[in-house]
């Protein structure tokens, strides 16, 4: 078994892509990554690829910048179908997407790469870039489309996502204003056209419950208020943002 194919837990069948090896080709890499690289500059490179095609890159924290910045590379090869989307081509723009994660510069990922080939990789590390994983394909496998302010159960009902954790599924928001450390626009990939990116923001399973009730922009708002970007930054033991009295209402 392959390393990407242990980090990411072994889930896929080996018939799954027998006439589909370059599913999440996407021929927009060589922009995305420069996209990237602009934006985070002077940072160590790693990539995992599996064999369809999906890449999960992670750029290395530097001192002017604490943490690891992780981005899919292979979503976007397949435009996502969105309901009706013959009457809202105004919206096509929108069926092209990659996805972002923010971890922390001590998330123990240099650990995890140092263990030997053969060995597991810990689920209490790995578990961030699984699920980033499993969402990038998800609008290929599902038929379906991810977009802003967008909700994803991990399971029903979910379950949290590893031990270390009771993050149970997550939330996707433009990495605007506010969004994380910085402003990342779209990826531009040809005159007219872009490639959407989404941050992928963990969150407990009462955070998605008021966000269903209430709005993905109030999650959104509670997620910012939170000092140093703790909204957006995997941080495993930040409080949830969804109060207990507003719960009972």
């Amino acid at each position: 078994m392959s390393f990407f194919k242990r980090l990411f837990g072994g889930v896929q069948d080996e018939n799954d892509f027998a006439n589909k090896q370059n599913l999440y080709d996407t021929p927009y890499a060589q922009q995305i990554n420069q996209h990237f690289e602009e934006n985070f500059p002077g940072r160590t490179p790693l990539v995992w690829e599996d064999r369809d095609g999906m890449q999960i890159h992670l750029l290395a924290p530097t001192p002017e910048e604490p943490y690891y910045v992780a981005y899919t590379v292979g979503m976007s090869a397949n435009l996502m179908e969105m309901d009706n989307m013959a009457h809202n081509r105004q919206y096509g723009y929108l069926r092209s997407a990659e996805l972002m994660m923010y971890l922390p510069a001590d998330w123990p990922m240099a650990g995890m790469l140092a263990r030997a080939a053969e060995e597991e990789p810990p689920r209490a590390v790995c578990w961030p870039l699984r699920m980033l994983y499993r969402l990038a394909c998800m609008p290929e496998k599902c038929h379906t489309w991810l977009g802003d302010g967008h909700s994803i159960p991990n399971g029903d009902p979910p379950k949290a996502l590893a031990d270390n954790t009771k993050f149970c599924g997550a939330v996707l928001y433009l990495p605007a204003d506010q969004n994380g450390p910085k402003v990342v626009q779209p990826v531009p990939v040809r005159t007219s056209k872009k490639v959407m990116l989404y941050v992928v923001v963990p969150v407990y399973e009462d955070e998605m419950d008021m966000k269903l009730k209430k709005g993905a922009r109030w999650l959104e708002d509670d997620l910012r208020a939170l000092p140093d970007h703790a909204g957006f930054i995997v941080n495993i033991d930040r409080p949830s943002v969804a109060e207990p009295d507003e719960e009972e209402e």
